[in-house]
């Protein structure tokens, strides 16, 4: 392995039988532009070809990835904790996570944009990235790109309402992550609540690039779509909607009301009607603020 001093961003990518994704998202960190950064493969108990798959690029590119494994199927959050923790003893030093999944596929640019970005910022802890969605269509994809809100205001607000920042396009600054760590309960919505908890502590701001970084392919079998609706899912999200209506000053809404109209488990008139009343609960906090949530709001849902 080449001097650690030289590694200054590390990814870190849980996987879980991958074998038939994980080629395409290696090959895309390869094509990188810049040579400072090291993946630690988190194998999640995979019993396919996975491990097989990493081996090869291992010994091809033995300075730039690291494969540990679990000995059992332990679920993305606590993967992407060993990751972590792999990531402290082995780059005790380096400044920034940055995440990718299996399947997903990094443009060349995008550790070196937000790496600059970051570095240039000191007061930026998550960076997100516009991303190129591809949704499998017979046989190939129909793409549309995110346009993700950009600005620390735009992602405050937007964060009442739905995820902003692409978990697969982030950049986080290691020692704000380190402390705040991901919850291992938050089946499915680990990131989400990883960046209300920390857009609303003060350390740093949660912002993206306006700039396309990574094609994220949806898959249907994810850990996000497995839990949408369940009881633990459904705790989280509620955590997240009250702690960040909170920030804003907002303490008397029906956040679980609001959680099922967002996910369209309940999309009833009534339940639109109070998602709206919501809306204008915050577009009243304006003056406070200074946010934009009419700009935030609507590059989700329209209103």
């Amino acid at each position: 392995m080449s001097d650690i001093q030289d590694i200054r961003v590390v990814y870190i990518l849980p996987v879980f039988n991958g074998q038939y994704r994980i080629t395409p998202t290696l090959k895309s960190l390869v094509a990188q532009d810049v040579d400072y950064w090291h993946c630690i493969i988190v194998d999640d108990g995979s019993d396919d070809a996975t491990a097989r798959k990493v081996q090869g690029f291992i010994d091809q590119y033995p300075d730039h990835f690291t494969l540990i494994h679990n000995e059992e199927n332990l679920g993305v959050a606590k993967s992407l904790n060993r990751g972590i923790d792999a990531c402290q003893k082995i780059f005790p030093d380096v400044q920034f996570y940055a995440r990718i999944d299996a399947g997903d596929r990094c443009y060349p640019h995008r550790t070196r944009v937000q790496y600059e970005a970051m570095v240039d910022d000191p007061d930026l802890a998550v960076l997100g990235m516009d991303i190129r969605v591809c949704i499998p269509k017979g046989r190939g994809y129909e793409v549309t790109i995110s346009n993700s809100p950009a600005s620390f205001e735009e992602v405050l607000t937007s964060m009442c309402f739905s995820n902003p920042i692409a978990h697969p396009s982030v950049m986080m600054r290691a020692n704000i992550v380190n402390k705040f760590r991901y919850r291992e309960d938050a089946l499915g919505t680990e990131d989400f609540d990883l960046w209300t908890r920390i857009a609303v502590s003060g350390v740093g701001r949660v912002e993206n690039l306006a700039d396309v970084g990574v094609d994220y392919v949806i898959s249907q079998n994810s850990e996000t779509h497995r839990h949408v609706g369940t009881p633990q899912w459904e705790r989280v999200w509620v955590d997240i909607v009250t702690r960040m209506f909170s920030y804003f000053g907002i303490d008397d809404i029906n956040p679980k009301r609001l959680v099922y109209y967002l996910n369209g488990l309940d999309t009833s008139i009534t339940n639109q009607a109070y998602a709206q009343y919501c809306y204008q609960r915050l577009i009243e906090q304006d003056a406070s603020y200074g946010v934009i949530p009419q700009i935030a709001y609507r590059r989700f849902y329209h209103v």
